[in-house]
Parts: C-alpha cells; sequence; structure tokens
C-alpha cells in the first residue's frame, strides 16, 4: 500500500460489487463504458402530529398501499440526515416511495438524476393521498409536512445486456459485476431479495468459471 492508501492486487477472476453508484466508477476507470440509465425508488416522507399514536411500537412497513407505479406505507425514519428536513417537534407518520424512472447516469465527477415529470405526477399523488390518510386518523392538519425528495435503490448503471453479458461477465474477461447496478430495469419493488437472487446466480457461475 502506497502513501495514497491505494493498493495494487492481481487476479485472474475479480467481482466487482460495489453499488449502483460505485461500481460504474470503477467501471469507468477501467475503460469499460458504465453509469448510463440509473434508476432510484425516488420518495419524499409524510407526517404530522397525533396525540397518542405511539407509533414507535408498531412495525416499519406492516401495511403496503399499491398503486400504479408507486407504493405507500408507513415507516419512522430515525436517520440523523432526516433531521436536516424534520422540526423535531414532529414525528413521521407516513412513507411515500415513489417512481423509478431510468433517467440518470453516473460518471466519475459525479451523480445526475432528474426527477423527471412522470416522476414528479407520482410523488404528488402519493403526497395527496398520505395527507388524506393522515387526516382521516385524526393527524392534526396544521402539523402535517412533507420533506424534499430523495432516492433509494439505485441501480441499472451497468446493466445486463449493455454493459455486462448474461453470465454478469464485462468486455474484460475474468470480471464480473454483481450488485443491483446489473439490473436491466427497476424491478418495481424493493431489490434485497433480487439482489441476493443476482449474487447467488453469480456465486455458481464463477464457482464453475474457476472449477
Amino acid at each position: 500500500m502506497d502513501r495514497s492508501g491505494l493498493r495494487e492486487e492481481s487476479a485472474d477472476l475479480v467481482v466487482l460489487a460495489a453499488g449502483g453508484l460505485e461500481t460504474p466508477k470503477i467501471l469507468l476507470r477501467s475503460g469499460i463504458e458504465a453509469g448510463d440509465g440509473l434508476f432510484a425508488d425516488l420518495f419524499v416522507n409524510t407526517y404530522g402530529m397525533m396525540r397518542g399514536a405511539r407509533w414507535r411500537e408498531e412495525m416499519s412497513m406492516a401495511t403496503v398501499i399499491r398503486r400504479e407505479g408507486y407504493i405507500l406505507s408507513p415507516i419512522l425514519d430515525t436517520q440523523i440526515h432526516m433531521l436536516l428536513y424534520l422540526p423535531l417537534r414532529k414525528k413521521l407518520m407516513a412513507f411515500r416511495r415513489g417512481a423509478r424512472d431510468a433517467s440518470g447516469i453516473v460518471r466519475e465527477e459525479g451523480v445526475v438524476k432528474p426527477v423527471t415529470p412522470n416522476d414528479r405526477e407520482k410523488l404528488d399523488e402519493g403526497v395527496r393521498i398520505s395527507k388524506e390518510i393522515l387526516l382521516e386518523v385524526g393527524v392534526e392538519s396544521s402539523s402535517i409536512y412533507t420533506t424534499g425528495v430523495r432516492g433509494a435503490h439505485v441501480g441499472g448503471t451497468a446493466a445486463m445486456g449493455k454493459v455486462i453479458n448474461r453470465e454478469h461477465e464485462t468486455e474484460i474477461s475474468g470480471l464480473y459485476v454483481g450488485d443491483a447496478s446489473a439490473l436491466p430495469r427497476a424491478p418495481r419493488e424493493p431489490p434485497v431479495l433480487t439482489i441476493v437472487a443476482l449474487a447467488k446466480r453469480l456465486s455458481k457461475i464463477v464457482y464453475e468459471s474457476a472449477s
């Protein structure tokens, strides 16, 4: 390892799984065209105050309302970055997950993921329904608050059929991709199980290749 903290390793077989944002950057630095087709679950949090709600005792996302192109589900977000959005005196009451247009790009210098008109339409509709639900259960109307748009579950940036083949291998022999960046399109559901399935499939391919 040199003073910069970099260390060079040699291997006949490499599995790249740095995530939907970092994997394409590594591929780009390796001379492989990647980074287009970025998709993400865009979402906002809509919440409000209600006396005696005891929300912290509830199971997160225990209920899911499925609509065309998006879902609504209750979750209490306690991450530190949420404090940048939310006044501390207010509690999160509803969670809204948005659309997944694959309109973003990843380059070595940064990431661009615009909120498309289609994204915005679904986000706005979800916020409207979330507010109706909150008011129906007794939330104080003056306390309802909606955060800015954020993103999760990014992928599509080293897509199968474009950057990698059906065996997960890039144009560089022995270099494979095994994370959400390999997904050719948004799965329309939280992708954890899909990623696990891809990883198990890739492990079998790699094992057979190395045998």
